[in-house]
């Protein structure tokens, strides 16, 4: 059988690649929220600067037809959101898949390392009982 520091080397070793996983999905999180809402924001203030800009041009010379159509335009020229951009929802996609393996795997580790702990915690204690009759005999 092995011996119980066998099982504490293997539990510090999955803990230590659980808490990898965990920093790596941290940083992917990081990233997609970035992806999420910094390429949101830009979009956003842009749109909301041309509907102002379109206000103000609607509101200065009212009553040209001609006007319209060119208000209509700025309709046309509003930026799209992160969602709408194929590449940067693909890639939005790719960081949830690898993210959802991650965890995957930092779960396993994380089982894993209860495991060992639990066999580690087993075999300290059969060490002491065994050292404590080893005790016994020699009294």
């Amino acid at each position: 059988m092995a011996s119980s520091s066998y099982y504490y080397s293997l539990y510090t070793q999955y803990k230590k690649s659980a808490q990898t996983y965990d920093k790596n999905i941290q940083a992917l999180e990081k990233i997609k929220n970035s992806l999420n809402s910094d390429f949101y924001d830009e979009p956003k203030n842009v749109n909301t600067q041309l509907s102002e800009l379109k206000d103000d041009l609607g509101k200065s010379v009212r009553h040209d037809s001609s006007f319209d159509r060119t208000l209509e335009a700025c309709e046309q020229n509003k930026e799209k959101t992160t969602n709408a951009d194929s590449d940067l929802n693909s890639a939005v996609s790719e960081l949830e898949q690898e993210i959802s393996e991650l965890s995957r795997k930092k779960s396993e580790d994380e089982s894993k390392r209860d495991d060992y702990y639990r066999q580690y915690k087993e075999r300290k204690e059969e060490e002491r009982q065994e050292w404590l009759a080893n005790l016994k005999i020699f009294n």
